[in-house]
């Protein structure tokens, strides 16, 4: 009995080791500081609040509950969805896809960005909180038609299908 309870102890003094290593390796490996400024790049800013981002190459989009986004040279009208130089922070002009509703998940395949929410149009035409959008302009892809009968609140793609999560 001496022994089994010498030998549970050793095994429990190399479990609590091999632990403690782990975990200090793991501090160790995600320490490193984050780059971070409360000042956007380029100054721009949404109106709102940004429920979704996506990077593509090099433009970031967002998506929200937002109607506008200002800058150094004034007010610019973008409803819900906007793009934004990654590099620079300016505002991609060439892409607008306004929306009649908020936009809570963006993904994409590489090609497309896929918008979900709870919109019932996007740049005028009807999508029923679920759209595909040219990733330069912003046009809905009139080929892509699915449509949800409620809220959108998640994205993502995997093996060329588009998964969608919501209530």
């Amino acid at each position: 009995m001496k022994r089994t309870r010498a030998a549970r102890g050793v095994a429990a003094a190399v479990v609590a080791a091999t632990i403690a290593v782990g975990l200090a390796g793991m501090v160790q490996a995600t320490a490193k500081p984050v780059p971070y400024d409360q000042q956007p790049i380029g100054n721009w800013r949404v109106n709102g609040r940004v429920l979704a981002t996506e990077i593509i190459g090099d433009t970031v989009y967002v998506g929200g509950l937002f109607t506008s986004v200002t800058g150094p040279s004034g007010t610019v009208t973008r409803q819900h969805l906007a793009a934004f130089d990654a590099t620079t922070g300016e505002l991609r002009t060439g892409f607008v896809a306004n929306t009649d509703q908020p936009v809570r998940a963006l993904t994409t395949d590489g090609t497309h960005l896929f918008a979900g929410g709870s919109f019932q149009q996007v740049g005028g035409v009807t999508r029923h909180r679920l759209a595909s959008l040219n990733l330069t302009s912003g046009a809905v892809n009139v080929g892509f038609t699915a449509s949800t009968t409620s809220h959108v609140y998640s994205l993502a793609v995997s093996s060329g299908r588009l998964y969608v999560g919501g209530v």
